[in-house]
């Protein structure tokens, strides 16, 4: 395309400059200098300042408008025999979040709604999160993570103007891992209350169980006064035995004596008659031979009468009278013996037994009795006993649950540290523009693969409108060429020059670690948004000249750039740029770049394609019709017929 000249030294369009040829050439270069610098100076400054400013806008009146995913993955746990699930708390909680779009979805669906550009943050809560939550008071505590996920292809300044977001979202998530806590260690002191209440009623009954054997020992006491009253009665009771002893010994002397009459008077009997009795026994065997005859003369009653009144005379019958007056004899001779000698066994025994054997007796009963309110109180004592003994026993069982249930922190610096910070965050970039080097230092940035974007639909743009404000006549542009000629042939050159250009920046994103996946589908999309470049500023520049198409040039691209949703997310625009997202080219451009680095070729990808193809053939179309119509009006005015047909 050559540049619109006039006579004047006003702005020149397109089509005057094919009837202006007598201008000098260094009028013309001088002219493409002011221009050049006007641009450089003025409109670039000023784009640059605008976009600075657009960056300092506060998207916080749109985060209802952010579309967030939050993926709860977490199995729950159990804790003291109960189901819990923090997870489900936290995303419940900030799904309940008015002022966040919070949606709870499927790991699944959210990573397909960020790769797709659905969804700006995704928020992950793994499967073990409650499961390390209740690791607070462990020996070894395990801080729970969550996964914050962004996706820079969407928005490569969506950490940094939802900055004022995500500490909502860890403030949530901090207070109620925090209640958790609050919960579990509460709970055990709770725990350990009702262990020491119990121990309390324990060390009541303790008490109690004491009084029980204080009354008891004064029990005990009464006994030993009642044993001590037992004793004095036992020794009254052995003097009275004493004195009966020494009566019976008086009275078995007495005894004695009438036994030594007795035995004497019977001696004297039984030396007279025992002799005598003999002597009949002895007239009895002859009376025996009278007993059988009767027998015989079977007056068997009269000799049994007979048998009768002789046995008592027959010697040889051991009740005979003889027999029965001999032991007479000898027993009272034994009782004469025992009760008058010392050494015979009875009376012996008697003198011993006056030692104290019926007054022992006595005062063994006595002893038993006052021995035996000693038992009462023994038996009161112990019962005393056994209630602080069940008093104990509760009080340690109630010591021992209430120490078990307690909590017992024992990495006390690993706990405080989690009670501190609750939960730990990571951050997921997809396709990062920059990375960190040192994750303690925030400023330690490099640029990473992602930055290919930027370069392709940002700089890239920017470079094509720029070679279309800056570029010489354009090859072709010929004063004796037809219109599609000389559009065709510029957009021909410019377009190749546009894509060497494209690769040159992907070069770049290459050695920043950009991966190409689909070699093929790559290069048809940087050629597509080459093609499609070149034909928008191609006609602006056609349409209105040099100058004034450059402007219009950069003012198209600053549009793109806040509007196509690649630097700064849609979403967060306010409302006149969140209109211009679907109508503006550059959003489609973006759409075909980030699905073919993804190899996500669906509808978006397609329909990206269509655009951009469609929207090409038709600033192609506008761009020669404008070329045809201003070469015509020029050769009318200036009736010059081959322009007319050109």
């Amino acid at each position: 395309m050559a540049d619109p000249i006039d006579t004047t030294p006003t702005e020149h369009t397109e089509g005057e400059e094919l009837a202006v040829t007598q201008e000098p050439k260094r009028s013309r270069k001088r002219e493409l200098l002011i221009r050049s610098i006007i641009v450089t100076v003025l409109v670039a400054p000023l784009l640059v300042t605008a976009a600075f400013m657009w960056s300092l806008w506060d998207p916080s009146h749109y985060l209802d408008n952010v579309k967030m995913a939050v993926v709860n993955e977490d199995a729950g746990t159990q804790k003291d025999g109960k189901e819990v699930n923090f997870g489900e708390d936290v995303a419940q909680g900030l799904v309940d979040t008015e002022y966040m779009n919070f949606t709870e979805m499927s790991a699944e669906d959210a990573n397909q709604g960020l790769r797709n550009g659905d969804y700006m943050v995704v928020l992950s809560i793994p499967r073990d999160f409650s499961k390390q939550v209740t690791t607070v008071i462990d020996d070894k505590p395990v801080q729970p993570t969550v996964v914050i996920s962004y996706d820079d292809q969407y928005g490569t300044n969506t950490p940094l103007l939802t900055s004022g977001l995500i500490p909502n979202i860890q403030k949530g998530i901090a207070t109620g891992i925090a209640e958790g806590y609050s919960q579990e260690i509460l709970g055990g002191m709770n725990k350990l209350g009702a262990g020491l209440k119990q121990a309390a009623d324990g060390a009541k009954q303790l008490d109690d169980g004491a009084s029980q054997l204080k009354a008891g020992t004064e029990k005990g006491v009464d006994g030993a006064t009642q044993l001590k009253d037992g004793t004095s009665q036992l020794a009254s009771g052995s003097a009275q035995l004493d004195n009966g002893m020494s009566q019976l010994v008086d009275g078995t002397g007495q005894l004695g004596d009438g036994a030594a009459q007795i035995d004497a008077g019977v001696g004297q009997l039984t030396g007279k008659v025992i002799p005598l009795l003999q002597q009949a026994g002895q007239v009895v065997a002859t009376i025996k031979p009278i007993a059988e005859n009767l027998d015989a003369l079977g007056l068997h009653a009269e000799a049994q009468q007979l048998r009768d009144r002789i046995a008592v005379l027959d010697t040889s019958n051991p009740e005979a009278l003889a027999n029965q007056l001999a032991k007479l004899k000898d027993g009272t001779a034994q009782m004469s013996y025992n009760l008058n000698d010392p050494s015979a066994p009875y009376l012996s025994g008697v003198l011993q037994l006056k030692d104290g054997t019926t007054q022992l007796s006595s005062g063994a009963a006595r002893l038993d009795e006052g021995m035996g309110q000693m038992l009462d109180g023994t038996h009161q004592l112990n019962d005393g006993v056994g209630q602080l003994k069940d008093g104990t026993s509760q009080l340690n069982t109630g010591l021992s649950e209430g120490a078990k249930q307690a909590p017992e922190i024992k990495d006390i610096p690993a706990s405080s540290h989690q009670i501190s910070v609750p939960v730990s965050y990571e951050e997921d970039y997809r396709h990062a523009v920059q990375e960190l080097t040192d994750e303690h230092d925030p400023t330690s940035k490099v640029l990473s693969g992602g930055v290919t974007m930027i370069l392709i639909l940002v700089f890239g743009y920017l470079m094509m409108a720029l070679v279309s404000m800056l570029a010489p006549h354009i090859l072709g542009a010929r004063k004796h060429a037809s219109a599609a000629g000389a559009v065709l042939a510029g957009f021909a050159v410019v377009g190749l020059g546009n894509v060497a250009l494209l690769a040159l920046l992907t070069a770049a994103g290459m050695a920043a670690g950009f991966e190409i996946l689909h070699a093929g589908a790559y290069a048809f999309a940087l050629v597509l948004i080459a093609a499609h470049g070149t034909s928008i500023f191609q006609f602006l520049r056609v349409a209105f000249g040099k100058l004034a198409g450059g402007a219009l040039a950069l003012g198209f691209f600053a549009y793109g750039v806040f509007a196509f949703g690649g630097v700064w997310p849609i979403d967060l625009t306010p409302a006149p740029m969140r209109a211009l997202h679907d109508i503006h080219p550059m959003t489609y451009a973006k759409n075909v770049f980030v699905r073919t680095v993804d190899g996500n070729f669906d509808s978006t990808y397609y329909i990206g394609v269509a655009v951009l193809v469609l929207t090409t053939l038709i600033f192609l179309g506008l761009s020669i019709f404008t070329r045809k119509r201003k070469i015509q009006k020029i050769a009318q005015e200036q009736r010059t017929p081959e322009l007319v047909n050109a």
